[in-house]
């Protein structure tokens, strides 16, 4: 089967560029007060709070982001009602292996009733101290990934119906937000050899940015929540990304925070440039790159010449307030002429902005 360019998109899934752009991701904007159409996103209904044994989950993820391998924990430790749905709430962290003190937060919601996963944008531990986070575009559910198709197709994977069928679960007309397309799941054996017993799906998508096929290993329950949590995951191309759960415990993360009911950021699908207009950007020198809102959503895809393109990458690994150094810009240029287009952030100022990078 030909395969075009997997892009990782929370549906099929996970577009995440370098590793570093969660940490300071261009389209997140500074947390500080919240815009008043912001503040609708926020669900403030917390109606009652239920205790439960808290959950850690621990992953390793390989060929993701120039730093190869990196670290994700979640953190699920209270749950409420919100609105008029229940959700467990908690907070996830990620962890470059190559510079295990650059870690980032964000907090989530996730819905008992579907699995629906609802994130914060990245940022910094102090800023987990207040409420005020703002819903983002959730692309890194690495625990609930195959769930969050189903969520999209509209359908509810805790069903009975979908762990008992031997046949293919088609899916048609799914939009992530970020791509748009069918998807035939096709469950396969149990597996007891690992962390947890898992059930093994085959998914075979055809959509706007993929052809191909994953495998997933999805458990029913870990540590006493029934959410279908990945144990293991990966795509067709060994080369692509994969990752599998590394621990579990029943322990909150010790971090100082405060919990808030998130709303899920639903983007409306917006087509990738034709062919024609590819190579009339290329044409001029340019290429291009999507421009994103303040949710994480794809508003559109402008042509960008090198200089412009370095901009916008560089921007996405610092904070938004950041001018761009000059001598980033600069290295990051000449690693694009020598064909080195791949690189990693080595230094930032107090302030989150970006002063070296390696390239490789």
């Amino acid at each position: 089967m030909d395969q075009k360019k997997i892009v990782l998109i929370a549906a099929a899934i996970i577009t995440i560029a370098a590793i570093s752009g969660l940490f300071f991701y261009s389209q997140n904007k500074k947390n500080t007060s919240p815009a008043p159409s912001q503040i609708k996103e926020i669900e403030k209904a917390e109606i009652k709070e239920e205790a439960i044994s808290p959950l850690r989950l621990d992953y390793t993820i390989n060929n993701f982001g120039p730093g190869g391998a990196n670290a994700f924990s979640y953190y699920i430790e209270s749950k409420k009602t919100c609105g008029d749905r229940e959700a467990y709430l908690g907070l996830m962290k990620v962890q470059n292996n190559n510079n295990p003190t650059q870690s980032q937060y964000a907090k989530f919601s996730i819905f008992s009733d579907n699995g629906q996963t609802a994130a914060s944008q990245w940022n910094n531990e102090t800023s987990l101290a207040f409420d005020d986070a703002i819903p983002f575009y959730n692309e890194t559910n690495l625990p609930l990934m195959l769930n969050e198709i189903f969520v999209y197709a509209g359908k509810n994977f805790n069903s009975k119906e979908y762990w008992e069928t031997k046949d293919p679960i088609v899916l048609k007309d799914v939009s992530t937000g970020k791509s748009t397309g069918s998807y035939s799941v096709i469950p396969l054996e149990e597996d007891n050899s690992g962390l947890v017993p898992c059930k093994k799906f085959k998914v075979i998508a055809k959509t706007t940015n993929m052809d191909g096929y994953f495998t997933a290993c999805v458990a029913k329950e870990i540590g006493g929540i029934s959410l279908p949590f990945i144990v293991s995951f990966a795509f067709q191309n060994e080369q692509g990304p994969s990752w599998s759960l590394k621990s579990f415990a029943n322990e909150k993360s010790g971090i100082a925070w405060v919990s808030q009911c998130l709303k899920p950021v639903v983007c409306n699908y917006v087509a990738e440039p034709s062919q024609t207009e590819k190579i009339t950007c290329i044409s001029k020198g340019g290429q291009f790159e999507n421009a994103i809102d303040g949710q994480g959503c794809i508003k559109e895809y402008k042509c960008l010449t090198e200089i412009e393109k370095a901009n916008a990458e560089i921007s996405k690994m610092q904070n938004p307030s950041c001018q761009i150094n000059q001598t980033v810009l600069n290295k990051y240029l000449q690693c694009r002429k020598d064909n080195k287009p791949n690189f990693e952030q080595t230094g930032y100022d107090g302030q989150g902005c970006l002063t070296d990078i390696n390239c490789r």
